[in-house]
């Protein structure tokens, strides 16, 4: 999904206020909720305080089979696909954790074959949409293959409008050689399903060639609408008839990257190769926040992780009361006192997430070793059940946050 119209919007203290408004003006819209961050005032959140409910559902499947390693999960009209990129497959389950199916990726150059798997979208039909090298594979829910759509140019990350027959791809921050001039050196790609590129959005910008960063997903979703964030831009875009607005700006305060850092690149050279020094000594050592890897949303709440390779911040902003929370690390889990994962998606009610079975029943040996008043409690009731069922060798927990409203 190449990224919504030519913006690199900034509302940071580091930008004049005629490059705000120009920013402003090349999204199309003046609505941009701004959210401010203040890791210094970091302090922990309790689950207590915006979650009443945790459910544990076990990911059994016939005959033991083992999923592998979950990179995205997808919600869609009753149904969960998980992106397992260590066994290329997607596994389809029902809300409640019942298997439904595994489509298996076969590997290679051929018709129905790929290479190179980066991201999967699951619409609301139940099809299935896996990226691989140079080309998108379509397969229904059943597995049963519906198209092999070649490419002549490379994209990571996608999201499909059904509705337009559209794609969004994302290549990130490096230039795809083989497109035309009309689109090179964007970012964010709209094309249809023969694979003709119809618009482009996002020059890479000064001195962000080559800075690679990949997080689950670049296009999250609430409701009917298809958001976009790209790295090293702290602006959340919005699709609005298959063209992106800015909706939400994150302001880091003095930890936002300034823009005229990235001018200072070509001071350690001009092959991408070095820009690791560059990102040692320029933004690496003042801890700058530039790694945000998901944004989910629900009825009330906007969830999003962030940070940088020091640290990193979990917050949550209340739409309803305009407040900013921020927790340095993990959430604390005093609901029920289970382990406390990474968070993979949101919709209205719930946020959704999974648990490898041997980081479960490490977390519960550590209760049972060190805090065994609670791991006694009637809280962790559910959790000793769920423990006494599994070895190291289970297949994930798919977990279900439900929100307070």
């Amino acid at each position: 999904m190449k990224y919504f119209l030519l913006v690199f919007f900034c509302w940071v203290s580091f930008c004049n206020n005629a490059e705000i408004a120009q920013d402003l003006n090349e999204t199309g819209s003046l609505n941009v909720k701004t959210i401010r961050v203040d890791i210094s005032q970091a302090e922990p959140i309790y689950l207590s305080q915006f979650v009443s409910e945790i459910k544990y559902f076990n990911l059994n499947i016939p005959d033991d089979q083992p999923v592998g390693r979950i990179e995205k999960i997808i919600s869609k009209n009753g149904l969960l696909a998980f992106f397992d990129t260590l066994k290329r497959s997607v596994w389809i389950f029902d809300e409640q954790g019942n298997y439904i199916n595994e489509i298996t990726i076969p590997y290679g150059k051929g018709p129905g074959e790929a290479e190179a798997l980066s991201d999967i979208y699951f619409t609301d039909s139940h099809q299935v949409h896996v990226v691989g090298l140079f080309k998108i594979l379509v397969f229904d829910r059943y597995g049963v293959l519906v198209s092999d759509l070649p490419l002549h140019f490379k994209v990571n990350k996608i999201n499909y409008d059904e509705e337009r027959n559209l794609y969004y791809g994302y290549i990130g921050v490096s230039i795809n050689a083989k497109v035309s001039d009309a689109f090179r050196g964007d970012v964010l790609y709209l094309f249809d399903n023969e694979g003709t590129i119809v618009e482009s959005y996002f020059p890479i910008g000064k001195g962000k060639q080559g800075i690679l960063y990949s997080p689950p997903s670049n296009f999250p979703e609430y409701g009917d609408e298809k958001y976009f964030f790209r790295y090293l831009t702290d602006t959340v875009y919005v699709m609005e008839d298959a063209q992106p607005v800015a909706a939400y700006a994150i302001d880091y305060g003095e930890n936002t990257i300034p823009k005229e850092v990235f001018e200072r690149r070509k001071k350690y050279g001009s092959e991408i190769w070095q820009w690791t020094e560059f990102w040692k000594a320029e933004i690496t050592t003042r801890n700058y926040l530039y790694a945000l890897t998901n944004f989910e949303q629900s009825a009330r709440y906007i969830h999003f992780r962030t940070g940088n390779r020091n640290n990193y911040f979990q917050i949550l902003y209340d739409k309803k009361s305009d407040s900013v929370f921020v927790a340095e690390h993990n959430f604390i889990n005093d609901i029920d006192y289970g382990f406390t994962p990474f968070i993979y998606m949101g919709d209205d009610e719930f946020l959704y997430s999974y648990i490898e079975a041997n980081d479960f029943l490490r977390h519960m040996n550590k209760m049972y070793k060190d805090e065994k008043e609670k791991y006694a409690s009637p809280k962790m009731k559910r959790l000793r059940e769920l423990a006494y069922s599994l070895s190291d060798n289970n297949n994930p927990i798919l977990v279900r946050l439900r929100l307070k409203e």
